[in-house]
């Protein structure tokens, strides 16, 4: 029986086994761990270019950052792939002595790059909306633009994916308190990852909640005109381009939604 235990970014091998499927599934793990840094060095270079050149993100078209994610990682597990079948294929590709087989640097290498590539992008944000912040004239005190630095640093660590430099971290030895924080700590930090990412830049993000609430507004605009209107064969709907208040929002509906004798739903 393969049972496959994750203590920190990789796997653990525990038992006999060594099938097919099991390399299959070390492979497919190895390279979307690959693919996950460097989508996370996608998001640096495309925030990056956004600040530093306000026009180049139109240049870069998306299949070439699709390119970079899913594309350049195929290059880096391969050999790893060939070096694993016809040097080392056993116990499913995966080091039981508890450390870090020297082949795994052939896709450790290229994480640790990305990483320490998206301190820098990371650094030079910072230096960038330091920079822009004193050039403010509504920003005169040194510690506020300070703080507002700082605030964009913590918020763009786990972006950019710099939290994951703990994972490459040595595991405490032995079996103490220690051990245990520091392996539930980093399981915590990459299983959540995308929760704070997707909590931070969306459901926290003023423009995604103003499109929201647009699209609801229009949505529901248009669903008291259609209950609020006799069926018809010839009904037509036009954008309703002023939204009323909310005070007066049923009132003025009955205004917009008015309708001659075709049944015809316009804006006042």
């Amino acid at each position: 029986m393969t049972v496959l235990r994750k203590e920190k970014p990789r796997m653990t091998y525990m038992g006999d086994g060594g099938k097919w499927y099991c390399r299959v599934a070390v492979t497919l793990f190895n390279y979307f761990q690959v693919t996950n840094f460097f989508w996370m060095f996608v998001e640096g270079l495309y925030l990056h270019i956004m600040i530093a050149h306000a026009f180049g993100t139109e240049r870069i078209k998306f299949w070439v950052y699709a390119m970079i994610g899913w594309c350049v990682p195929v290059p880096i597990i391969v050999p790893w792939m060939m070096v694993k079948i016809f040097l080392k294929n056993e116990r499913c590709w995966i080091d039981t002595s508890g450390g870090v087989d020297q082949y795994d640097f052939i896709y450790h290498g290229p994480i640790i790059l990305v990483l320490l590539v998206n301190f820098v992008i990371l650094g030079n944000i910072v230096r960038i909306l330091i920079l822009k912040l004193r050039a403010s004239p509504n920003n005169l005190d040194t510690t506020h633009y300070s703080i507002k630095a700082v605030k964009a640093t913590v918020v763009l660590l786990p972006l950019l994916g710099i939290t994951y430099i703990l994972f490459f971290v040595h595991v405490p030895s032995g079996k103490g308190t220690s051990k245990l924080f520091f392996i539930y700590f980093n399981s915590f930090l990459q299983s959540f990852q995308g929760c704070f990412v997707s909590i931070i830049y969306c459901f926290t993000n003023t423009e995604v909640q103003t499109t929201i609430k647009r699209h609801v507004d229009i949505w529901r605009d248009q669903h008291w005109c259609t209950i609020n209107t006799p069926p018809s064969k010839h009904l037509q709907m036009t954008a309703i381009t002023a939204a009323p208040s909310n005070g007066d929002r049923s009132e003025n509906m009955r205004d917009v939604c008015a309708y001659d004798k075709n049944v015809i739903v316009h804006t006042a």
